[in-house]
């Protein structure tokens, strides 16, 4: 009886230490989609950053075409990120914006960012995808009316 509880407890270890990675860490890095923004003569990023803890922060960001440093930002979240297969789940813990009333751009340097009056929890789960040679990031749009966000690795 006492091999039988002791192997059942062996197992049970083994089974708990091969546990599977609470996110895909294919994913950890920085990936963005850049677009030039005519009116402000700019560039306009959109950015994941997914950091090997299980955080992650989304950025809507501006720089000057040809450089790697933003010089503006309009909205930053931060927060946990896990995912299965084919599933990221997002939890926001905090929302920082640019100021209300602005006078001359709508983005600011990003220590000028003011937190959001926002209650963390909710949790937005979209489905996504890696190219096979993990260029890129695909996010899948929820419904026929959005488009797909093909993000491109600029930094692991």
């Amino acid at each position: 009886m006492k091999l039988i509880l002791t192997l059942l407890g062996f197992v049970f270890l083994v089974a708990c230490a091969e546990k599977e990675p609470a996110f895909n860490p294919q994913l950890v890095g920085t990936w963005e989609i850049v677009h030039f923004n005519e009116p402000l003569n700019t560039n306009s990023i959109t950015a994941y950053t997914f950091n090997g803890d299980g955080t992650y922060s989304w950025a809507w960001a501006f720089r000057n075409p040809g450089e790697r440093t933003n010089f503006g930002y309009q909205l930053i979240w931060n927060g946990t990120f896990r995912t299965t297969q084919d599933q990221i789940s997002f939890r926001v813990e905090e929302m920082l914006d640019a100021p209300i009333g602005i006078p001359s751009s709508f983005f600011v340097p990003r220590e000028e960012m003011v937190q959001r009056n926002y209650t963390p929890g909710a949790i937005t789960n979209r489905r996504f995808m890696l190219s096979a040679d993990r260029s890129t990031l695909t996010i899948l749009a929820d419904d026929e009316m959005a488009s797909d966000e093909v993000y491109t690795r600029a930094k692991r």
